[in-house]
């Protein structure tokens, strides 16, 4: 019986490895709102989304970011987000992150330190990080944490005003975790494409498609309107699996807060929450010493 279970366990936990929605390009509810749309938008969650994108972004200032993520009212789903982000004094946007899923039974940990520079209308990045993953199933069959370094690089054009495109990949070291006895796990091999189109200021539009070297690619579209000067409503939707989601922001002066909602059908709620907040002192103080 304690074989069985420890069977359905580890298969459970093969499709979380492969499959988690949070190792790459989901956090931040602003992305969350729109279905995981990141690829082609220049904000400082592309820290997490598209290290490419993030000095596209001309009005990013230090900043702290918080997010958290629950799956279907499951704790052992839970995901947690930090990151810190700032322009550098010799050129350039540098950030830390900082991601767990999981519960003390399994868990997924990553730590990253990355680098975006903007040459002209293209803007370029890389990302270094050191994964782990933890399993405890209580029966001594297997193993405890492992752990790997593996890379992201990521781009994006700015074709005019109102075009823009980025490329993203998640783990283009093909990074593995060995398991003692019985060879390696493969970390997951993420890749991205995605246009964005801003007709208008207030109304951001795009579509984008990701693919696991694993699995059948994903479509997205997503849409976010700023209704007022501070309020965002956004909505998109997700095919592999179909799912359509929904979000609103807060964002007054160097506070941001949002939320996102989806729904799949067969499993039920994802909420995710995120805040950010601009340290503008510290700008102020780096402006100084220049």
């Amino acid at each position: 019986m304690k074989i069985r279970i420890t069977l359905v366990f580890l298969f459970f936990y093969q499709v979380l490895l492969a499959q988690n929605p949070t190792i790459s390009g989901a956090a931040g509810a602003t992305q969350a709102g729109m279905a995981g749309i990141g690829t082609a938008l220049a904000n400082e969650w592309a820290i997490f989304n598209n290290i490419g994108a993030l000095s596209a972004y001309t009005e990013v200032l230090p900043s702290a970011m918080l997010a958290f993520e629950n799956r279907f009212g499951i704790k052992a789903l839970n995901s947690y987000h930090f990151s810190v982000v700032s322009p550098l004094a010799f050129s350039g946007v540098g950030g830390l992150t900082f991601n767990r899923f999981g519960d003390k039974y399994f868990n997924q940990t990553q730590v990253g330190i990355g680098y975006s520079h903007q040459i002209s209308s293209v803007s370029v990045g890389a990302k270094i990080n050191y994964f782990q993953i933890a399993v405890d199933d209580q029966i001594g069959i297997t193993q405890g944490a492992r752990g790997n370094v593996l890379l992201e690089l990521g781009g994006m054009a700015q074709l005019s005003k109102k075009w823009a495109v980025g490329i993203y990949g998640y783990n283009f070291t093909q990074s593995k975790l060995k398991v003692l006895d019985a060879g390696e796990d493969r970390i997951p091999v993420i890749l991205k494409a995605g246009v964005s189109y801003q007709p208008i200021e207030k109304i951001f539009l795009s579509i984008e498609t990701e693919k696991n070297i694993d699995y059948p690619a994903t479509f997205r579209a997503g849409l976010n309107y700023q209704v007022h000067k501070y309020f965002y409503v956004r909505t998109g939707i997700s095919t592999e699996p179909f799912f359509s989601a929904f979000g609103i922001g807060f964002h007054p002066k160097d506070l941001a807060f949002d939320y996102a909602l989806s729904n799949q059908t067969a499993l039920g709620w994802v909420h995710q929450i995120s805040l950010r907040y601009a340290l503008r002192k510290l700008r102020l103080c780096q402006e100084n010493v220049d």
